[in-house]
């Protein structure tokens, strides 16, 4: 019989697995990378002060794989910014 702790432990580690698809690095500042989160199939959100420029922002968004986007809008005071990926 399975313990509470060891159920308890994989749907954690699921749930974590399932978020993390959803986590994407951004190349905002000429080589220092931040995290985003994807927020639609061609958005991404992130920290707004990560972004020093409007556009040829590089996702990474897996191994291997990545996208150039486009800054959408920000807003300074909370401090989030959201890029649209170009497909």
């Amino acid at each position: 019989m399975e313990s509470v702790w060891l159920r308890f432990s994989k749907e954690v580690s699921e749930a974590v697995g399932q978020a993390g698809k959803s986590i994407v690095a951004v190349d905002g500042r000429f080589g220092h990378t931040s995290s985003g989160i994807v927020w639609r199939a061609d958005s991404v959100m992130t920290a707004a002060h990560t972004i020093r420029q409007g556009a040829n922002i590089g996702v990474i968004i897996g191994p291997g794989q990545s996208v150039q986007a486009r800054l959408a809008g920000r807003d300074r005071g909370t401090d989030i910014a959201l890029l649209n990926l170009d497909k």
